[in-house]
């Protein structure tokens, strides 16, 4: 410890003296903060004394000579204020600088604070060619009376002097900082936006085009420059030092009406376009360059012990390899399951929470990476044998806490490869096999000698991680042989080369992309070995080409600037005001509940977790009761539902989904705790005190959705009846109804759900539209930034693994209200669950659901909440006209020999069989070799044909046609010839020959969905016989009260003809109209028939399934017979009272059946050929 505050004091000394002999030729200290702080710059929030120290106040004096506040400005040196030259005008007239007066460290305009100081004015300097009519050449400067004195609260902003070009700075994220309309000063986000997209409003004085010399930028996250922000400045950070690029000039839509518009956007001056003049009027030494890092070096010697760094070791890895150099370390993808890495590249430890390896070692793949040290391979226990031998020390697996990506590193710049590893839990450097190499930290330690270097290398004999020898190559040697073997190769400052001899090279083992190279110096009697190098290419035991390296040196103050020496100082902490604002402006809402559109919402407990309880476990977990599941059925036998999407709940009848997402599948939701596999086993059981399954009234699509996923991607989704809000799992999410909600943009956001659509949640942070747009780009996708969506990555996106979010995943965030937390909607996910690995590096987006605030309270009906909820929500139509259905005569020519109209559609009377599972022609398609694979029911029309839905059967093979009985019937004794008694038939099963499918038949929007079955015998009768079809022109008309409908019973366990009269049977135009309320894209007027499963509360439901046929009971020749009129091909999920199930028109397709059928069938089943035995006379 002596011996460190011995160097720590003797480094001092150095760095005073250095300080001292280069003051005189130092450039002024701008754009930096004094006071160390953890305030994040956060739309409309009140600025922190000296967090942004270089902003000024200009105040003009008014008639009765009191100053009052007009415009902002910015400090550029010690009696240099940068401004608008329109802040120095009244009237069109300029002020004389008795008029003005200038503040500096002020942060509220009501209150002095001891740190605020004013100052007068000596001189105003509008530049010669601004005229105040007009917009170019907006900029000002005043030179003040008496010099500022600099402090912690008072500081000058660097002015750029780099890359002029607009360019350079689009899309990029900038500050700027006012007043506004407020008395507190505050700071926005804003983005630079390209001038073609620029939507600002020109004063009708100034023409109609922005100037050349200005930018447009636009508001973040519902925030942006006020009329009092004027003269202030935009604001970049870059590498830590803040630059002044823009002055704002005037404010889009600053009427009366119109003040802080948030939809508007703003002019700043370009300063980049006057340097040349300004250089005139400043003082010489801001004119700095962004590569400018500068370092308090005596606060960064805390960082490091330079009497222990860069000392071999002499300790031992797994398997008994010489473990020289503790300072190496390796870095990859972790694995779970057997808790190691895949040693991408090395790494080099430079002090207990800091590592330096190459950036390229870390693209943004989302999956977690972790660090090594110690050994080559995992040990955690040391390993001892009584041989006398030294113990195998034990590695430390670190994880990592952020990785720092050189700023200026690309995939179009890899010359500045290098990235500092953070680490989330300090390496133990107690331990012998772990130690950190030196860095020279202050400039007098640096030295670009090139003698005693080395490389880190593997050895065979004997085996062990130690150094080897390398020869500095000359740079233009170096190019030249890359040259030879056709590699450019540019060098600069930014890297060197080595190269190994041949006799060391033949017991080298390159190590990974990473590895360092080595300096050995003398430092305090002792040498000591200090980080020179990072191999780049994996080169280093190479005697073919040079090892090519990074040069540390051309990035140690970088380094050294992104290493953190100290925690944040506890008196910096904001407080959180932005909470109690909300929370008064949320009670006062609550104050009107009851009244207009929040009838519809309980501000008293949205938005309020529950909470699951374990006893097993004993550990809890919290539930997120708004997240529901949107799920389907596919109209086939399985009553199988499927999960398609996320939705949210944001009251007791509405919900929230994306708009992509609602395809052409009757869908219902689930609210509750609920997931795929508690629903699967709660198919056959009830589980209402987990969830509830709910029916849809209605949803309703943005109307500006047009498919594109990324633009107004939003649906409302309303309930038939409210949500059971007494359900401990079920409670809506709270929305932001108050401006105060609204304005408050928290970066930090949850996200529920991310994975299995279980209620998990997932943090995320927030990205600006800028930032988002250019992902996008950078993807292929050009979007305007009015398009972009809402945007967030994961908190660390290197440590954690990245997860596709699941549809209508919602993004939320919290506030404290009246000491509870209460969570408030901001997003739902817009991508599909299964996207592809093309769109694996795009940000997480959400539809912003604020912007769509207005069109979702319109859409509510608030009279829902008046009525009483035991009542229907949707009036029964009225009674439709029962009388006759007039039909022409059908087109096609009935083939003779394809129907047998004596036989026909004639229902036995089954009370008396053992078997009511049964039809005379309804058959069930199977598929081989499962016969209990039930894959839709079909309706006999012949002896060879069926027909029936084919939405079940598409892509299937090798069916076969089961008919008669469903279950064994082998012990019932039926005497041959006997009819007085009605046997069970016998079950046949009869292979399809050929499946016959509409050629129209479109499986999007469902329409002509019927199928021809041509079987490969006859049926066998006369217990299955066919039903009639309506071909013959006295049994094409009917009346409504003729139809029956089939269905099955399940309390008595069997197929039923129920008739229908004028409350079950709807026309298709009323079924289209009722069916539309789901977003089906179907056509179902004039195609379909429409029958109510219950139309009544004290009629029991029939269930339905696919092929079940409707059918219209007639006499022909005083016998009734059953002529088939459709069958159903879609259903409500529930027994619902309004959505009717949807049947097509055997009437419609009559001819296309007609045309498809072989009458020759009947002659092919002969074993001779009965036309060749007939003689004509």
């Amino acid at each position: 410890m002596r011996s460190r505050i011995w160097i720590l004091a003797l480094l001092g000394l150095v760095l005073g003296a250095i300080i001292e002999t280069f003051a005189h030729e130092s450039q002024v200290d701008c754009g930096k903060r004094k006071l160390k702080t953890s305030y994040l710059i956060q739309n409309g929030l009140d600025a922190k004394p000296g967090h942004w120290p270089w902003h000024a106040a200009i105040f003009y004096k008014d008639e009765i000579n009191e100053f009052y506040y007009k415009c902002g400005g910015s400090i550029i040196d010690e009696n240099t204020i940068l401004t608008a030259a329109r802040c120095v005008f009244k009237l069109d007239l300029p002020l004389s600088k008795d008029e003005i007066s200038i503040d500096v460290g002020r942060t509220n305009l009501e209150e002095n604070a001891e740190y605020t100081q004013m100052h007068n004015v000596q001189e105003i300097l509008v530049h010669p060619e601004f005229k105040i009519n007009n917009i170019p050449n907006d900029i000002a400067l005043i030179k003040l009376a008496t010099k500022i004195t600099m402090t912690k609260f008072v500081q000058p902003v660097c002015l750029w002097i780099m890359d002029d070009k607009c360019t350079s700075i689009m899309n990029k994220k900038a500050t700027i900082i006012g007043y506004g309309m407020a008395n507190n000063l505050k700071q926005t986000l804003v983005g630079v936006i390209d001038r073609i997209s620029c939507d600002i409003d020109i004063p009708k004085e100034f023409g109609n085009k922005l100037a050349p010399d200005m930018i447009c930028a636009g508001g973040q996250e519902g925030a942006r420059a006020c009329s009092g922000d004027s003269g202030g400045g935009m604001f970049f950070e870059i590498e830590g030092k803040w630059f002044v690029r823009g002055i704002v000039s005037f404010v889009s839509g600053n009427t009366e009406n119109e003040l802080c518009n948030t939809s508007k956007q703003i002019a700043l001056t370009d300063v980049t376009n006057y340097i040349d003049w300004i250089k005139k009027h400043v003082d010489s030494r801001v004119l700095i360059s962004s590569d400018a890092i500068e370092l308090n070096y005596d606060e960064k010697l805390e960082l490091f012990d330079l009497n222990t760094c860069g000392l071999i070791s002499s300790t031992v890895a797994a398997d008994g390899t010489q473990w020289t150099l503790p300072w190496l370390g390796f870095v990859g993808i972790y694995r779970l399951s057997d808790n190691t890495i895949d040693k991408r590249c090395a790494v080099t430890l430079l002090n207990e929470w800091y590592a330096v390896g190459p950036a390229h070692c870390f693209q943004n793949d989302g999956l977690e990476r972790r660090v090594l040290f110690g050994g080559n391979s995992e040990l955690t226990e040391p390993i001892c044998d009584n041989r006398k031998r030294p113990c195998q020390s034990p590695t430390q697996m670190l994880q990592i806490q952020r990785v720092i990506i050189h700023p200026k590193y690309s995939i179009n710049n890899t010359a500045d490869n290098i990235a500092l590893i953070e680490l989330l839990n300090s390496a133990d450097t107690t331990q012998p096999n772990v130690q950190a190499i030196c860095i020279p930290i202050i400039p007098k330690l640096r030295t670009n000698k090139t003698e005693d270097l080395s490389i880190a290398a593997h050895a065979s004999s004997p085996p062990s991680f130690a150094s080897k020898t390398v020869n500095f190559i000359d740079s233009k040697d170096c190019t030249a042989k890359y040259a030879q073997a056709e590699f450019p190769l540019v060098l600069e400052t930014k890297r060197l080369c080595t190269q190994i001899s041949d006799r060391d090279a033949q017991n080298c083992t390159q190590l990974k992309a990473g590895a360092p190279l080595q300096q050995l110096r003398k430092l305090n009697d002792k040498e000591q070995y200090f980080l020179r190098g990072i191999d780049l290419f994996g080169r280093s035991c190479s005697t073919s080409l040079p090892s090519v390296y990074s040069n540390v040196n051309n990035y140690l103050d970088w380094i050294l600037y992104n290493m953190r020496y100290d925690i944040l100082d506890d008196s910096d902490e904001t407080s959180n005001d932005e909470d109690s604002a909300i929370g008064d402006s949320w009670n006062k809402l609550q104050l009107k509940q009851g009244t207009g559109i929040l009838s519809l919402f309980n501000l008293e407990t949205c938005g309020v977790t529950s909470t699951i309880i374990n006893n097993a476990t004993k550990v809890d977990r919290t539930f997120y009761p708004w997240m529901g599941l949107l799920a389907t059925h596919k109209n086939t036998m399985e009553a199988i539902t499927y999960i398609e999407s996320a939705v949210v709940l944001i009251s007791d009848r509405y919900a929230l989904a994306p708009a992509h997402i609602i395809n052409n599948s009757v869908r219902f939701v689930i609210l509750g705790y609920c997931n795929a596999l508690l629903l699967a086993n709660c198919e056959h059981s009830k589980c209402d005190h987990l969830f509830h399954k709910v029916e849809i009234k209605n949803i309703l699509i943005h109307p500006l959705y047009e498919g594109d996923p990324k633009s107004h991607n939003i649906a409302l989704i309303e309930f038939m009846k409210p949500a059971d809000l007494k359900h401990r799992y079920i409670n809506p999410i709270c929305l932001p109804l108050t401006k105060e909600l609204r304005k408050n943009e928290p970066l930090d956001l949850t996200v529920v759900p991310f994975r299995n659509y279980d209620n998990e949640a997932k943090n995320l942070i927030s990205i600006n539209p800028m930032v988002c747009q250019e992902r996008f780009a950078q993807e292929g996708f050009l979007l305007p930034i009015g398009k972009i969506p809402k945007c967030a990555e994961s908190v660390n996106n290197i440590e954690r693994k990245r997860i596709f979010l699941k549809s209508g995943a919602m993004l939320q965030t919290s506030s404290r209200i009246d000491g509870q937390n209460r969570y408030f909607l901001r997003g739902i996910n817009i991508h599909n669950d299964t996207v592809g690995k093309d769109y694996q590096y795009l940000p997480y987006s959400f539809t912003n659901t604020n912007l769509y605030l207005d069109w979702i309270l319109k859409n509510m009906n608030e009279s829902l909440q008046r009525n009483s909820t035991t009542t229907s929500d949707l009036q029964e139509s009225n009674p439709i006209d029962s009388g006759p259905v007039n039909l022409p005569p059908v087109k096609m020519h009935v083939k003779a020999g394809l129907f047998n109209l004596s036989t026909c559609g004639v229902y036995p009377d089954n009370k008396n069989t053992m078997n009511r599972l049964y039809s005379p022609w309804l058959g069930y398609v199977t598929a081989h070799p499962d016969p209990k694979d039930l894959l839709c029911m079909v309706t006999l029309i012949s002896e060879w044909y069926a027909v029936g839905p084919v939405h079940t059967l598409i892509d299937r093979t090798d069916l076969k046609l089961q008919l008669g009985s469903m279950i064994d019937s082998s012990d019932v004794v039926c005497e041959e010839g006997d009819e007085s008694t009605l046997c069970d038939p016998e079950l046949q099963k009869i292979p399809i020959q050929r499946m016959i499918v509409h050629p129209q038949y479109n499986a999007f929007d469902n329409s002509n969905n019927i199928m021809l079955l041509e079987l490969s015998r006859p049926v066998r009768k006369p217990q299955i016989n066919p039903v009639c079809l309506p071909v013959d022109d006295q049994i094409r008309s009917y009346d409504i009260s003729d139809m029956r409908a089939h269905a099955f019973n399940l309390l008595t366990l069997n197929f039923i003809a129920q008739k229908l009269d004028e409350h079950t049977y709807f026309t298709s135009t009323e079924c289209q109209t009722r069916w539309n309320k789901l977003a089906l894209n179907w056509s179902l007027e004039n195609v379909t028939q429409c029958i109510m499963a219950q139309y009544s509360p004290n009629t029991e439901c029939l269930n339905s399934l696919p092929g079940f046929p409707v059918y219209t009971a007639q006499h022909i020749n005083g016998i009734e017979r059953h002529f088939l009129r459709g069958f159903a091909k879609a259903w409500p999920h529930f027994c619902s009272k309004y959505y009717p199930v949807i049947f097509t028109n055997i009437d419609t397709h009559l001819d296309w059946i007609l045309q498809n059928m072989d009458a020759s069938l009947n002659y092919k089943q002969l074993s001779f050929d009965l036309r060749s035995r007939l003689e004509f006379v």
